[in-house]
């Protein structure tokens, strides 16, 4: 998860609203050792917050879920104690809990559970809505050190990779946290709302439009090749 770029669709497809299989599991509760941190954890796991596919894009299946059942991976799941991001619930009661939500997948399938939610494609053809995921490396503080440290030179911090929304209605912008010196109190990072992406725009309209290659109208090089 080195790179800062945001991350867009590999292939074309229209996502179904079918509910996940029976045989997918729930997240099941990440168990931290007595002395470790989120750092100590890093070099076993990749954290990540994917809710923006439900909160913004309303999205009835879950990616994360079927790629675990796909590939046999577990993913946990981390409540956090306080909000370790803002705006991902979309301002919704019963979506509060993930601004307090960190999935942990091990380092080995991030490539592939990334990869399956950025391929996901969100379209509600009656509102004639679209969304794409991306996501976009972002730090938070390690609050597990803090809490074993009395005294800091520099806030403890981890890279997590959050996840954001590229629509034709609206942009779910992903903005990095400000973490300053010891002695300013950082700030979460954060999910605002903008004006849509001109390609997104373009690309919705080619969807909806029925256009044959609708992957050519934002990428004209590709030149059919999305079969």
């Amino acid at each position: 998860m080195d790179d800062d770029k945001p991350r867009v669709p590999y292939r074309e497809g229209r996502q179904d609203a079918d509910s996940v299989d029976g045989d997918s599991r729930p997240f099941k509760a990440l168990s931290l050792p007595a002395t470790a941190t989120l750092n100590d954890l890093a070099n076993e796991y990749v954290f990540f917050n994917h809710g923006a596919l439900f909160t913004y894009g309303e999205m009835r299946v879950d990616p994360a879920q079927e790629y675990c059942v796909e590939n046999k991976c577990e993913v946990q799941l981390l409540v956090t104690p306080k909000p370790v991001f803002r705006g991902v619930s979309n301002g919704k009661k019963d979506s509060q809990h993930w601004d307090h939500s960190l999935l942990a997948v091990p380092t080995d399938h991030w490539l592939g559970i990334s990869r399956m939610l950025i391929e996901s494609g969100i379209l509600d053809l009656a509102n004639q809505k679209f969304h794409k995921a991306y996501y976009k490396p972002v730090k938070i503080v390690d609050w597990i050190s803090v809490e074993q440290h009395t005294a800091m030179d520099a806030w403890p911090t981890l890279r997590v990779a959050l996840f954001g929304l590229d629509g034709n209605k609206q942009f779910i912008k992903v903005t990095d946290s400000d973490i300053g010196g010891a002695d300013k109190k950082p700030s979460a990072p954060r999910l605002v709302i903008r004006p849509p992406n001109p390609e997104a725009v373009s690309f919705a309209d080619a969807i909806f439009g029925d256009h044959p290659r609708p992957y050519d109208v934002i990428d004209p090089k590709r030149n059919g090749r999305h079969s």
